[in-house]
């Protein structure tokens, strides 16, 4: 798999400078960038879930990913049969409406606390034991956000379509830089990747249509 350090130095390679350290970081810096523009749509190759296990002690339960949005919240009973669902509201409301509850609504309600620097979500009780004994477990769909590589040999957490479009968005950042002649033509094939049903329809689909959890219905 392709790592970090590769696709800066194929970025670097655009404009002809593949070894120079100041290129390299600058190729680091537009394919950061490129992250960036990516976490402003909601792609349907960004959805992932957790499974929960509930805790009559706890309120709050850590993610793998860092949450982003909502998509649904399952409930399953003792025999691992799908039971119900959580109602999702955004963290100012949930707050106004369920701060002093000491026990689950019906049906239950959670939220997000900060969607940018926690991975976590917030029930608006901690279950009781007997809502633990009828609902062991639950499965949370959502939108993640993708992060920024955390080192050279690190991989970009996105398909190779994306990954695609992060080199093309990156060679026009450093090419702004370095070679200005060879930006206009990197930003027009990127902009081809990233929009849904571009040239190539690379960048497979935004989920523009998926409502979240528990809206129009």
């Amino acid at each position: 798999m392709e790592t970090v350090a590769m696709l800066q130095k194929q970025i670097a390679g655009y404009v002809l400078q593949p070894t120079d350290d100041e290129v390299l970081e600058c190729a680091l810096a537009g394919i950061r960038r490129g992250i960036d523009r990516l976490n402003m749509v909601n792609w349907s190759w960004a959805i992932t879930y957790d499974d929960i296990y509930f805790d009559a002690t706890l309120g709050d339960y850590p993610l793998q990913k860092w949450f982003k949005a909502p998509l649904n919240f399952e409930l399953f009973d003792s025999s691992n049969q799908r039971a119900g669902r959580f109602e999702y509201k955004p963290w100012k409301t949930f707050l106004l409406e369920h701060a002093m509850a000491t026990s689950m609504s019906s049906p239950p309600v959670y939220s997000a606390p900060n969607v940018f620097s926690q991975g976590t979500i917030s029930l608006e009780a901690a279950p009781s034991a007997d809502f633990v004994l009828k609902y062991p477990n639950g499965r949370i769909w959502y939108y993640k956000y993708i992060q920024y590589p955390t080192g050279p040999g690190s991989v970009i957490d996105a398909p190779s379509p994306a990954t695609s479009y992060l080199y093309e968005w990156a060679c026009a950042h450093t090419a702004n830089n370095y070679a200005q002649s060879k930006v206009g033509a990197a930003y027009q094939r990127a902009n081809q990747l990233f929009e849904p049903g571009g040239h190539t329809g690379a960048l497979l689909t935004a989920d523009n249509d998926v409502h979240t959890d528990w809206q129009g219905e």
